[in-house]
C-alpha cells in the first residue's frame, strides 16, 4: 500500500514565477500598499509617461497627489449603470479616456467651441510629441519595432 501511495502523490513543479519589476528595463516598483496583505505593491510604476516620472502603478496612481495623471472619471466601464469605475489611466487635465470622452464633451459650458478648440490643439500636441520619441525610439531601439 505505501508504493500506490507513494505514486499517486505526485508532486507538482514549483513553476517560476516571471518578476512584475525588471530593473535592467528601466521598471520601478510601485509604491502603493496591498491594502488586503499590508504589503508594498509588486506591480512596476506606469513605464510610459510625459513629465515627471509615476511612482506608482495603474492601480494605486491616485495616491500620489503630485502626478499629472489620475483613473478616467467615468462612473461606468462597459454599460451605463453597471456599477464599475473605468480603470484607463489619463491625463488629469482631461479626466475622461477615450471610450468616455462624450462626456467631457458633454460637459463643455457656454464657450463649448472654445474649450473643443483647446482640447483639440492639446492632443494634436500630445500626439505630435508621441510620434516624435517614437521615431526616436525606432532608431535607437529598431530591433523592438520589426514585424514578425
Amino acid at each position: 500500500k505505501k508504493k500506490i501511495a507513494s505514486l499517486t502523490k505526485k508532486k507538482e513543479p514549483i513553476r517560476p514565477v516571471r518578476p512584475k519589476v525588471v530593473p535592467s528595463k528601466g521598471a520601478v516598483q510601485c509604491m502603493g500598499t496591498n491594502l488586503k496583505k499590508g504589503t508594498q505593491c509588486k506591480n512596476a510604476a506606469l513605464m510610459e509617461f510625459f513629465g515627471p516620472r509615476p511612482i506608482y502603478c495603474a492601480e494605486h496612481i491616485e495616491l500620489d497627489s503630485e502626478s499629472i495623471y489620475c483613473k478616467c472619471i467615468c462612473p461606468y466601464n462597459k454599460e451605463v449603470g453597471d456599477g464599475k469605475g473605468c480603470k484607463e489611466v489619463v491625463l488629469k487635465e482631461f479626466s475622461y479616456c477615450y471610450k468616455h470622452f462624450e462626456h467631457r464633451i458633454e460637459s463643455y459650458s457656454a464657450n463649448a467651441v472654445e474649450q473643443a478648440e483647446a482640447d483639440f490643439t492639446r492632443v494634436t500636441e500630445l500626439l505630435e510629441r508621441l510620434e516624435l520619441e517614437a521615431s526616436i525610439a525606432k532608431k535607437q531601439r529598431h530591433d523592438l519595432f520589426q514585424r514578425k
